[in-house]
């Protein structure tokens, strides 16, 4: 209901009469014709007038109103959708907004008893080790060379979770020439992060190198074994 009747009226009459007098200047033939693009666009809102929704939507404030509502309905039904989980080269990986977290396919591998053998990874020489972790099931090895850096992990396979972003990586899949599936991370073009396992490991190399530098790494980790 219009609390202020008065007021509207004014307004519409002011508008009207503004309207009226720019009508009344404009030059019946103005020398020009539309284009037919220009003209289609004219026929298609003026079949929209004849819609039965037209009225709801008539105005701007009304469409952006519209808009919000289709937004908001998406937003609420992509948050009550459990995150895709999918299988990729031997892993599952669940896809959230600002991350994406890897498992390895089976959800009840049996725990390995043993401890973990370490695989050595050879770096070019002018690297340095400068930080080694080690437990029963996890190996972390970082070498450096000034801002070039590579960080070399071992993970038993079914301990093996972990989670990154997605919304500066773009993720690809590698076969190499024996087989061996790897999942390749590209953070903005600045480093990469290549995983891969084989019946007992995850291994991973996170480095500021090249992509075929570090892949190179990876393989002679695989010889390694």
């Amino acid at each position: 209901m219009d609390k202020y009747p008065n007021l509207s009226a004014a307004i519409k009459k002011a508008f009207e009469a503004e309207t009226d007098a720019f009508l009344a200047q404009l030059d019946p033939d103005p020398g020009f014709t539309l284009s037919d693009k220009v003209e289609r666009k004219i026929k298609r809102l003026a079949k929209r007038r004849d819609k039965s929704y037209y009225p709801l939507i008539c105005t701007v404030g009304r469409r952006v109103a519209c808009v919000m509502a289709i937004i908001v309905v998406f937003a609420v039904s992509a948050m009550s959708i459990k995150p895709v989980r999918a299988a990729v080269v031997g892993f599952f990986t669940e896809e959230f907004s600002t991350h994406t977290h890897m498992t390895t396919t089976h959800d009840t591998l049996p725990v390995n008893s043993t401890n973990l053998v370490e695989i050595d990874i050879t770096v070019p020489e002018d690297f340095e080790l400068i930080n080694k972790q080690s437990t029963a099931t996890y190996i972390r090895q970082k070498y450096t060379n000034g801002d070039r850096y590579i960080v070399y992990e071992q993970i038993l396979k079914e301990h093996f979770s972990a989670n990154y972003d997605n919304e500066r990586t773009i993720t690809e899949n590698y076969t190499d020439e024996n087989g061996q599936e790897y999942i390749i991370m590209n953070h903005d073009d600045i480093a990469y992060t290549v995983i891969w396992k084989n019946s007992d490991y995850v291994y991973s190399i996170n480095s500021n190198l090249t992509k075929s530098e570090i892949l190179d790494l990876c393989k002679q980790t695989n010889l390694a074994e």
